[in-house]
C-alpha cells in the first residue's frame, strides 16, 4: 500500500517545524505540507525545505477544506492527516499499517493521543454523547479497539473507503467533520479503529488559538 503523510498548518511556524522533524524521522513515505495562507513566515520557510511537497492555499480553508482539497487529488492508498501541533513517536506508521492489513474493512485508524509530555492518554476514541459532544475513555490498560469516533488531530484514512462514502462533508469547516466522517464510515460498513501501539503527542489547538487571536469572528463561525 502506498502511504502519504499530510500536515496542515496555519500561523504556527515554530510548532510546524518541531512536528515536521518528528514526522520525517518516523515516516518512510512522502510528506506533504498544506499551508492555510499563513502570514507568519511559514510559506517562506517552507520554500527552503527539501524533500517535501508543499501546497500553499491563497485563503484559510480551515481544517476540512485544507485537507479535503488534497484528498481529492491524491493517488495514495493510505493518507495520514496530521495537525501541525502533533509530535510523532517512533513506530506509529508500522503499527497503523499493520492494522489496515489485518482488517480489510478498517476505513480509519487513529493512534493513542498523548499529552505534550507523553505521560497521559488524552484521547483514545469514543462516542458522541447526548449533547453532541465527543469524549475519550479514561480506562487502562489501553487496547486496540473499534471506536465510534476518533479525533482527526492525527488519523490515517483508507482512500478507497473515503471515496466510497463521498469524502468530507465541507459544511463542517473546522469542528465535527471528524465525527461525521467516522459515523458515515460505520453506516457504509467500514470500521474505525484506535491502534494502541501507535502513539502521538498532541500540543492541542495551536492553529485554532492563532485563528481565535487573529480573527475572533472567523473563530466563532467555526463553532
Amino acid at each position: 500500500m502506498t502511504h502519504e503523510l499530510v500536515i496542515l498548518s496555519y500561523n504556527a511556524l515554530k510548532t510546524l517545524a518541531a512536528g515536521l522533524v518528528t514526522a520525517k524521522a518516523s515516516f518512510s513515505g512522502p510528506v506533504v505540507v498544506v499551508d492555510n495562507a499563513s502570514d507568519d513566515g511559514t510559506p517562506q520557510w517552507l520554500a527552503y525545505k527539501k524533500g517535501l511537497t508543499v501546497h500553499l492555499n491563497q485563503t484559510n480553508k480551515k481544517f476540512t477544506g485544507g485537507f479535503a482539497d488534497y484528498l481529492d487529488v491524491t493517488k495514495a492508498d493510505l493518507v495520514t492527516l496530521m495537525n501541525c501541533d502533533c509530535l510523532c513517536e517512533l513506530g506509529w506508521q508500522e503499527a497503523i499499517e499493520a492494522r489496515f492489513q489485518s482488517h480489510p474493512r478498517a476505513g480509519l485508524v487513529a493512534p493513542l493521543l498523548l499529552d505534550a509530555a507523553g505521560e497521559m492518554v488524552v484521547h483514545a476514541g469514543g462516542k458522541p454523547d447526548l449533547l453532541g459532544h465527543v469524549y475519550g475513555p479514561s480506562t487502562v490498560p489501553w487496547a486496540s479497539t473499534p471506536v465510534q469516533w476518533a479525533t482527526f488531530a492525527f488519523v490515517t484514512i483508507r482512500m478507497a473507503a473515503y471515496r466510497e462514502i463521498g469524502g468530507f462533508d465541507r459544511q463542517f469547516e473546522h469542528y465535527c467533520s471528524d465525527s461525521d466522517l467516522c459515523h458515515r464510515m460505520w453506516v457504509e460498513g467500514w470500521e474505525v479503529w484506535v491502534e494502541a501501539k501507535a502513539k502521538i503527542r498532541h500540543l492541542h489547538m495551536v492553529s485554532t488559538k492563532a485563528l481565535q487571536e487573529r480573527d475572533p469572528n472567523a473563530y466563532r463561525a467555526c463553532w
